[in-house]
C-alpha cells in the first residue's frame, strides 16, 4: 500500500521551498513565510474601510468566546484606527481602475450627449 504525497507536494517544489526560508521541513518554512514581509505591492493590497489608509488587515478568529468581543471578521492594524470590519476594501490599483472605467464611461455618454443636442466641442 503506498501512501498519498501531501497535495502541498504536487504545487510547489518542497526543496525550493524550504531553501527559500531556510528551514528543515516546510511547515517550518510555511510558519516563516507566514511572518516574512509581504512581497506583494502596497497599491495591490486591501485597505481598512474605515480609514483607507492601512493595509494591515488583522483576521480575527471566529472561534474564540471573549468577553466584550466585537463580531466581525478583520481588524485594522493600524495604531490610530483599530476599526472592526468583515469585509475590506478594494485595493488602491482596484479603486484607480474603476475610477478610469467610470471616467472613460462618462466621457463617452458626454460626447453622445453633445451629438444629440447639437454641441460642438
Amino acid at each position: 500500500m503506498s501512501l498519498k504525497r501531501p497535495l502541498y507536494e504536487s504545487i510547489i517544489d518542497v526543496d525550493e521551498f524550504k531553501a527559500a526560508y531556510d528551514a528543515d521541513d516546510p511547515v517550518q518554512a510555511l510558519e516563516r513565510a507566514e511572518r516574512a514581509v509581504s512581497t506583494t505591492e502596497r497599491e495591490y493590497m486591501p485597505l481598512c474601510p474605515v480609514c483607507y489608509n492601512s493595509v494591515s488587515l488583522i483576521p480575527k478568529p471566529g472561534h474564540r468566546n471573549i468577553p466584550n468581543k466585537i463580531d466581525t471578521r478583520y481588524r485594522c492594524g493600524h495604531s490610530q484606527c483599530g476599526a472592526h470590519f468583515n469585509e475590506p476594501a478594494k485595493s488602491i490599483a482596484e479603486l484607480r481602475e474603476e475610477a478610469r472605467e467610470e471616467l472613460s464611461t462618462a466621457a463617452r455618454h458626454a460626447a453622445r450627449l453633445a451629438r444629440v443636442v447639437g454641441v460642438d466641442r
